[in-house]
């Protein structure tokens, strides 16, 4: 016989690990998805950060060598265009890190 897969329960699964954590939802510091600028504005205030863009300065990214080199977003579009990654404005504030990976 082959074993019954019930679909919903792993799609309700999947979605609730998905969500961000109750505490980073109320905090004042998460905010809606904003402009690349604004959210390099943000991390250099918490991290060291190095932008990294193309001649025309539209493609960017932004990377945290602080934080193993990690890409923390992206853009298109420039500074004035869509910020392409999500950033956990309040674990970054509390400036709190993790002994094997900052999320």
């Amino acid at each position: 016989m082959k074993p019954v897969v019930n679909y919903s329960l792993l799609l309700i699964v999947l979605l609730g690990a998905c969500r961000p954590p109750d505490n980073a939802m109320d905090s004042s510091l998460v905010k809606s998805a904003g402009t690349f600028g604004d959210d390099v504005a943000f991390l250099q205030m918490h991290t060291d950060l190095v932008v990294l863009g193309d001649e025309t300065g539209e493609a960017q990214v932004a990377v945290s060598p602080a934080m193993q080199g990690r890409v923390l977003t992206s853009t298109a579009a420039g500074g004035e265009g869509p910020s392409f990654g999500w950033i956990n404005r309040a674990v970054i504030a509390s400036g709190e890190r993790q002994e094997h990976i900052n999320v």
